[in-house]
C-alpha cells in the first residue's frame, strides 16, 4: 500500500473552526489489519500551539482492517483569535505508515494556510508635505492605524523609496537610516505608533531654487495584514544661499580706473537668501576731474550668477555715460603790445 496526501495545500478561514487534512491509501486488496499513518504538524508563520488546538503536534490516522482504496481525514481545530496576523501557514508531514505500507515522498507534505479574519491595519506616511531649511534633520514616518483589539500578531515590514527630483542625494540630502522599518509583533504596537526614516538636509553656500524630493512607501508585507493609506511625503528644501551676481566694468571712452572710484573692474552684487527683492542696485563713484573730456562712457556687464541661475543675455550689459562738467566754449583774449 502507498499513502499520500490528497493535495499539497489546504486553505481555511480562521473563523471556520477546523480544517480537514486527508490522506489517500492505494491498495489492491483490503488490509489484513488496521493501517496506522503517523503525521506531524510543524510551525511555519502559524504556530501549532497558538493557532491550532491540536493536543499534540504528532497524531495519527487509521485505515481499518479490510478497507481498500480510500481516503481518511483528520480534523485540525483552528484557533479564532483577535490578533492581526495576516495569512499564516503551517505544514503537516506524513512521517510513518504501518502494515507494510510506504509513503509517496512526492505527496508527503501538505501546507495549511489560515486566512486571517481581522481587518487590515493601515500604514500612512507623515507628514504628507513639508518644507525644511538646509542644515536640518527630517523624519518621515510610517504610522500604523486601525489595529484590531487584539493587537499585532505578526511583524509588518514597510519599505521606503526616496526619490530626488531637483534635490540630489549626497549633494542636497543624505539618508540617515535603513529604508525598511519593521513594526515588531513583540513590541506592544498600538494605534498611532510610528517608525521613521531619517534624512539630513545638507547645508551649502550655493544659490539654488527650492528643491524637491519625495519619500514613498513601495511595499508593506505581509500584504494580508496591512494596506497602504497615504503613500507619499513631498519634501521641499528651502534654499539659504545668497545669489551672487558677478559684474565687470569695461573701459569705453571713459576709463574705469581714471573716471570712476571703483576699487577694481570686477565686483559683485548680492541678493540675500530669503529676500523677496527682485531688484538690487550698486553705486559707481564718478571722479569729478578738471579735464575737458566731453561725454564719456563705460559698460558694466553681468558675467556670472552661478550654476543655478541664468543671465538674460539681451539685458546682460548696461552703458553708463558721464556728462562732462567742464566748459565746452571758452573766450580767448589777445592783447597787443607795441
Amino acid at each position: 500500500a502507498v499513502v499520500a496526501f490528497v493535495t499539497d495545500e489546504y486553505t481555511v478561514n480562521e473563523n471556520e473552526g477546523a480544517v480537514s487534512v486527508c490522506v489517500d491509501s492505494r491498495v489492491t486488496e483490503g488490509f489484513e489489519a488496521d493501517l496506522t499513518v503517523s503525521l506531524s504538524a510543524t510551525d511555519g508563520t502559524a504556530s501549532i500551539d497558538d493557532d491550532t488546538e491540536l493536543l499534540a503536534a504528532e497524531f495519527t490516522l487509521v485505515f481499518p482492517a479490510g478497507s481498500s482504496n480510500g481516503t481518511r481525514c483528520s480534523s485540525i481545530p483552528i484557533t479564532d483569535d483577535e490578533l492581526l496576523e495576516g495569512n499564516h501557514e503551517f505544514t503537516v508531514t506524513l512521517t510513518g505508515a504501518g502494515f507494510h505500507a510506504s509513503i509517496d515522498t512526492l505527496s508527503s507534505v501538505t501546507t495549511v494556510t489560515i486566512i486571517d479574519d481581522e481587518s487590515l491595519a493601515t500604514i500612512s506616511l507623515q507628514p504628507t508635505s513639508a518644507t525644511y531649511a538646509e542644515g536640518t534633520v527630517v523624519n518621515v514616518c510610517a504610522e500604523i492605524q486601525e489595529l484590531p483589539a487584539g493587537g499585532l500578531g505578526t511583524d509588518i515590514t514597510v519599505d521606503f523609496l526616496v526619490e530626488g527630483f531637483s534635490a540630489v542625494e549626497e549633494e542636497d540630502f543624505d539618508i540617515l537610516s535603513p529604508v525598511s522599518v519593521v513594526f515588531n509583533s513583540s513590541g506592544n504596537v498600538t494605534n498611532g505608533d510610528n517608525l521613521c526614516l531619517g534624512l539630513s538636509i545638507l547645508e551649502d553656500d550655493i544659490y539654488e531654487e527650492d528643491q524637491l524630493l519625495n519619500v514613498s512607501i513601495v511595499s508593506v508585507s505581509p500584504s494580508s495584514a496591512a494596506t497602504v493609506g497615504t503613500d507619499k511625503s513631498a519634501i521641499t528644501i528651502e534654499d539659504n544661499g545668497d545669489l551672487i551676481v558677478s559684474l565687470s566694468a569695461t573701459d569705453g571712452t571713459a576709463s574705469v580706473v581714471d573716471d570712476t572710484g571703483l576699487p577694481g573692474a570686477e565686483f559683485a552684487l548680492v541678493f540675500p537668501a530669503g529676500s523677496s527683492e527682485s531688484i538690487r542696485c550698486f553705486t559707481v563713484p564718478i571722479v569729478n576731474d578738471t579735464l575737458l573730456e566731453g561725454t564719456q562712457e563705460f559698460t558694466v556687464t553681468a558675467t556670472d550668477v552661478g550654476s543655478h541661475a541664468l543671465i538674460n543675455t539681451p539685458s546682460s550689459s548696461t552703458t553708463i555715460s558721464i556728462t562732462d562738467n567742464e566748459c565746452k566754449t571758452c573766450d580767448v583774449y589777445f592783447s597787443l603790445h607795441h
